[in-house]
Parts: C-alpha cells; sequence; structure tokens
C-alpha cells in the first residue's frame, strides 16, 4: 500500500472519528463494518485502558514458549529464530483474541536502547475491548488479514503494521490466530505471506518453503520433523544412500507403508532416486518437475533436494522432497510442462468429440482462450491438452489458481520482484509466473477472482507483451499465450463491477465450454472403465468388473461434483471390494443408491402407465401400480409384513388383503 493511500484513509479515518460518512470505494469493507461495530461498542479510539497491558513479568512468562512447544513441537524455535531476526513480534491468540503466546518479542531484548520505541503487548485484542485490529477480523473473516497504520480504529495501535491468519484445530474449526506486528514503515505485503505461512505450519497442513531456506535441520530432529510434514520426505548421507523418510513417500510413490526407517524397501526407492540427476551431481534443486513411472502409471511430481548441513555446517547428506503435481497445481507454480493431452479427456459423446475437435483446430495459434465449466470438468485437463497440441509443447506450462492466493500477493506472484523491493524480500529477488511461462502457456484458474488492480495491469502486459517486476524500472519483453478457466458468467461479473469489460475481451478470444457430466452420461460407462482400470493398477488388482446395474445407477446421479466426484465414488467402491472383484450397486455410496431408487421406481411406474393404456384385460393403472408398489416394498423389507405396513402407512390387515386382491403370496 503507498503512502498516499495511507494517507486518504487516515482522513476517512478521521472522518468516522468525528461521526461523518466514510467512503467505502478508499476503505475496505469489512474494515469500514469493523470501525462502525468499535463505535457501536464505545470503544474509545484516542485511548487504550491500561488494564490491557502485559507487564514485563507476564510477557517473559508467556514468552517461555514451553506450553506452545506441548501444542506445537519445537518448530516454534525456528519460528522465533526467523521472527527475531526479522525484527517482527509474533502472538497467538485464542478464539476470543486472548493471548495465549508470544513466539518472538524484540522488544523483550531491547529494552535498555533509549533509541528504540519500545513495544507493547495486549492481553486482549477483542472488537470490544480494542477496536478493530487484525487478529480480531482474521477470527472474523475466517482468512488472512493484514492492516497497516490508520487501519486499526485505535489511533495507539496505528504506529504498527499487523498481519493475522487463523489456527484451526485437526476438525478444521479455528481455535484461535497468530499475529505478526512490525513497527517497520518500510513493511510489506509480504508479512502476510509468512504469518498466512506459519499460520498452515500450526495447522500441520504446510511448510513454508521460504522459512526452511532460513533454517539449518539438524541430524538430532530430522527424523521427528520429517513424519509431520505433507510432503514425501527422503534423507539420504553424503554416500547417497537412504538414511530415513516419512510414510508419506510410501503412499505418493505407491508402495506399502513400511517401517520409518525405510528398510524394507529402500531398494524400490532407489530405483526412483537415480532418475533425481541433482543426487548424483551434488546440486541442490527447486521443484523440478519429475514424472515417475508409478503402478504403471503416469504421475507428476515436483522434486525439491537440500543440503543437510550440521552445526559445523559440514554436510549430513541432502534430503529429497516430493510433492503431488495435482494436489498442489491450484495454488502454487506449476512445473515446466504440461502432462496430458487431448487423449486423457476420456469420452465419446457428441459435446466431447466436437470440443476436442474445435480444441485442436485452435491450439496451433496463439491466441487467448477461455474455458468455461463447472468444478471438476476438468478444465486444466482440457488447458494442458491444448498447450501440448501447440507449437509451444516444449515450453513451459504455468498454472496459477487466482482464488487461493490472497489478493495482496496475487501481484507479486504474476510478475515477481527485484532483490530489495521491500522488507522480508528474498535476497536474489524473485521470478514472476508470467516471465517464467515465456515461450509457453499461462493457465489463470479461476480468473473471475483475480483483483481489479492486478487486471488493469495485466491489461497491459497483454498489450505489450512486456512487464516490469516489483521494485524494478526495466521492463522485460515475455512471449506467453494466455489460457483462463472460469466457472462463473464472466459477462455477469463485468455488470455487477466485479470484473474488468476490457479485460474480459482480450482473455476470451476464443471460449469453450465444457459440458458437465449429467450433459454428458452415455460417457459414464467409459469413464467407469478407466477408472477402474487405473485404480487396479493402483491397488495391485486384478479382474474387476462392474455390473450393469452399478453402471445404470451412476446414469441416474446428477453428479454435482462432476468427473472429479465420478472418480472419488469408483476408488471408494475398490476400496470396499475386499475379496469380491466385482462392483455392484452395494458399493456406492447411500445418495447414490437413493438416487437410482427413485427413478427406477419411475421409470417403472411410466412403463406401467403405458402398458395399462394398450391392455384392455388390464385391471386398470391404479390396480398395477398399486401391485407394483406392494412387491417393491416387499422386496426391500425381505418379506416383513409389519416393516412393510409401516413403509406402506397402512395396517397389517389392510396390506394383507391389498396383496390378496391383487394376487401377492
Amino acid at each position: 500500500m503507498l503512502k498516499t493511500d495511507l494517507d486518504e484513509i487516515q482522513k476517512e479515518w478521521v472522518k468516522m472519528t468525528n461521526g461523518q460518512a466514510v467512503n467505502p470505494a478508499i476503505v475496505k469493507p469489512y474494515i469500514l463494518e469493523s470501525w462502525q461495530r468499535s463505535l457501536a461498542f464505545k470503544v474509545n479510539p484516542y485511548q487504550i485502558s491500561e488494564e490491557l497491558f502485559l507487564t514485563n513479568q507476564e510477557i517473559e512468562k508467556l514468552s517461555a514458549l514451553e506450553h506452545i512447544k506441548e501444542s506445537y513441537g519445537d518448530i516454534v524455535s525456528a519460528i522465533k529464530d526467523v521472527a527475531l531476526e526479522m525484527e517482527l513480534t509474533v502472538e497467538i491468540f485464542d478464539q476470543n483474541a486472548r493471548i495465549q503466546g508470544i513466539l518472538a518479542f524484540p522488544g523483550i531484548f531491547h529494552l535498555n536502547k533509549g533509541s528504540r520505541q519500545k513495544c507493547i503487548i495486549f492481553r486482549d485484542l477483542s472488537e470490544e475491548k480494542i477496536g478493530t485490529n487484525a487478529v480480531v477480523l482474521a477470527l472474523k473473516e475466517g482468512k488472512p488479514i493484514q492492516l497497516r497504520g490508520p487501519e486499526h480504529f485505535n489511533r495507539e495501535l496505528q504506529n504498527a503494521n499487523c498481519s493475522a491468519a487463523p489456527i484451526h484445530d485437526v476438525n478444521g474449526e479455528i481455535v484461535g490466530a497468530i499475529n505478526i506486528v512490525s513497527h517497520s514503515k518500510s513493511q510489506t505485503v509480504e508479512t502476510l505471506g509468512l504469518v498466512t505461512s506459519i499460520a498452515k505450519i500450526l495447522d500441520d497442513y504446510a511448510l513454508i518453503r521460504n522459512m526452511l531456506e532460513q533454517l539449518t535441520v539438524y541430524n538430532s530432529t530430522l527424523n521427528e520433523i520429517i513424519e509431520y510434514l505433507p510432503q514425501g520426505i527422503i534423507w539420504v548421507n553424503s554416500q547417497n544412500q537412504i538414511e530415513s523418510c516419512n510414510k508419506k513417500v510410501f503412499r505418493m510413490l505407491g508402495m506399502e507403508e513400511a517401517p520409518k526407517d525405510c528398510s524394507l524397501s529402500k531398494e524400490k526407492l532407489g530405483r526412483y532416486l537415480k532418475q533425481i540427476d541433482s543426487l548424483a551431481s551434488q546440486k541442490e534443486l527447486d521443484q523440478r518437475e519429475l514424472v515417475l513411472d508409478v503402478n504403471n502409471s503416469k504421475k507428476s511430481f515436483l522434486v525439491s533436494v537440500k543440503d543437510i548441513l550440521d552445526k559445523q555446517q559440514q554436510s549430513k547428506g541432502k534430503l529429497v522432497v516430493f510433492e503431488d503435481t495435482h494436489k498442489i497445481m491450484r495454488n502454487t507454480f506449476r512445473g515446466d510442462g504440461a502432462i496430458y493431452t487431448f487423449a486423457d479427456i476420456i469420452g465419446e459423446s457428441k459435446e466431447i468429440v466436437e470440443l476436442k475437435k474445435v480444441a485442436n483446430r485452435i491450439a496451433r495459434s496463439s491466441s487467448a482462450v477461455l474455458i468455461y465449466g463447472d468444478n471438476g470438468t476438468g478444465k486444466e485437463l482440457l488447458a494442458q491438452g491444448i498447450h501440448n497440441a501447440s507449437l509451444r509443447r516444449d515450453k513451459p506450462f504455468v498454472a496459477i489458481n487466482c482464488g487461493a492466493i490472497p489478493s495482496e500477493l496475487i501481484e507479486s506472484e504474476l510478475f515477481g520482484y527485484e532483490p530489495g523491493s521491500f522488507t522480508g524480500a528474498l535476497k536474489g529477488g524473485k521470478i514472476g509466473k508470467l516471465e517464467a511461462a515465456s515461450g509457453g502457456t499461462l493457465f489463470l484458474d479461476e480468473v473471475e477472482s483475480m483483483p481489479l488492480h492486478v487486471q488493469i495491469k495485466l491489461l497491459r502486459v497483454l498489450s505489450t507483451n512486456k512487464i516490469t517486476k516489483i521494485g524494478g524500472i526495466n521492463e522485460v519483453p515475455i512471449d506467453v499465450r494466455i489460457i483462463s478457466a472460469t466457472k462463473k458468467d464472466l459477462l455477469k461479473e463485468v455488470e455487477q463491477g466485479s470484473f474488468r469489460e476490457d479485460f474480459y475481451f482480450r482473455i476470451s478470444v476464443i471460449t469453450l465450454k465444457i459440458p458437465s457430466l449429467r450433459e454428458r452420461k452415455e460417457d459414464i460407462p467409459l469413464l467407469v472403465n478407466y477408472f477402474v482400470r487405473m485404480f487396479s493398477r493402483q491397488l495391485e488388482i486384478e479382474g474387476v468388473t462392474a455390473t450393469d446395474e452399478f453402471i445404470q445407477a451412476l446414469s441416474f446421479y446428477n453428479w454435482r461434483g462432476n468427473i472429479r466426484e465420478l472418480r472419488n465414488v469408483i476408488e471408494r467402491a475398490m476400496l470396499l471390494l475386499g475379496n469380491e472383484r466385482q462392483l455392484t450397486i452395494a458399493s456406492l455410496p447411500e445418495r447414490i443408491i437413493k438416487s437410482y431408487e427413485y427413478h427406477s421406481k419411475k421409470q417403472k411406474v411410466e412403463a406401467i402407465i403405458k402398458a395399462s393404456a394398450k391392455d384392455e384385460t388390464s385391471g386398470g393403472v391404479l390396480r398395477d401400480i398399486e401391485k407394483y408398489v406392494i412387491e417393491s416394498i416387499l422386496k426391500e423389507t425381505g418379506g416383513n409384513i409389519t416393516k412393510a405396513a409401516e413403509r406402506l402407512g397402512i395396517s397389517r390387515p389392510t396390506l394383507y388383503k391389498k396383496m390378496q386382491d391383487n394376487g401377492i403370496k
């Protein structure tokens, strides 16, 4: 945020404190709403109660970290080291915005330096006590929030820049928030990325890669750390022999889980490691795409190789990190190439055949393509197919999910930045996705989520084929084909003011619509057979077939989640097979079985109505339907008269009479 922006917000803050109307175009909606709530709580915007300040003794007690380590382990010590190096205060609050721990507090180490402003720690940051701040907004909004200076309600907080992110329990419920405070005027939105990553560490979902670059992984703690990471990890010694690994790597490489020391499967893991060139060349590797043959099926990974150093900076080997490309491609940089082609788009329906024909025809151009489709229809699969059918097939395919990256960070993700552009920036700067994709294809997924100011900047790039990095002055020429994807009607978004009309027409030279699965149900048998073969290889099961009733039940279902949902249903059915080798309707989830029963009965009733109209000897439509319903219910209840009568809503004697009248034994 520029200084002029802060000046404008400061003016709006003054208006707010004087009871005047605030301009919503300058102040973010959720901040303005919080200001209004703070006024309703009668919070004093010019003063803070002394009761909210922690004493030095309380600060020292909360900084001890031992009680925090019990919940989050030794990783908090690493967070402390990084934060202190960057002169940041890091605090943990509960779901009521009351402080629970202090991970880092530079102020406690500089109390005797008269020139340094003394940092303050608050015991309670609830809106009712102190007004608008990053912690309460992160808890309320359920997402990372950054507040700078005058965006805080209380003037006493306006000398600080704060970034907060919610912390979740194993069930995904918000249990607190982590807050980073800086008093540096040069702080940028990168602090928001840091607090988001730290929150993910505490959630046990991800580990920030930038932090890994600053941490030294010690021999004594490596085994404990790697078991809890979401990536597959292998530790090889200086002779490239496997020392240890985590269980995740076995699942990723389609192997049975082995003991922690990998002793039962080192040979098989070693065959995969031989395909990583950097192990032989003794070079580090950062997220290089590697396609491996896993259970006779190609699978794409992003592989990183990092040196392990002890306290004396002596090499103890290397850490090999495997990340599943498909799981991270929605919110991170996606490899050096696309692995799917049009042949991987399964279907022979009229809609799919026509879609592949048109996509193949336009693939050789460099025109921008916009792909419409519901969730799970395979928008990136089609984008990769277009890339691999184009003249750019040997160049990078880079994917970015515009909805998975905070709006404050997406500009630096796309354009990159120069060294020293802001506090917290990587020393060597960072290449943006546009530059990384030069010569190839940039895939913008969920493009409807791209902020308007970034649309403006990207519009100029598409017009000039040049970019300027954040903090840079020189223009860098690029050659990128843009393929965008959305599940929304972008023209409606244009009418609502959330998407620029000129940007829409720039990215939609060619539009392709992927039909939902319910629009091409004739492809379901083909897809079922494809997924059965795929999971048969992965699970090492032979001779699995699906009954006609199984496929018919799938054809009746509405498939809100499209092909992704169908894939999950087939995987579930395969896992439940046991010793059987035939997929039956019993293998399906209850929601699909109920849908099948409803449509089957509906078809039967319609058939009875048609048959009765032609059969003069029939006892009448109502009598025929009644007989069918009674027989169906008796079959479902196993002939139990009492249960059947309850289902039909009649008494046992009435059911017996109706059975007799309809000739049902």
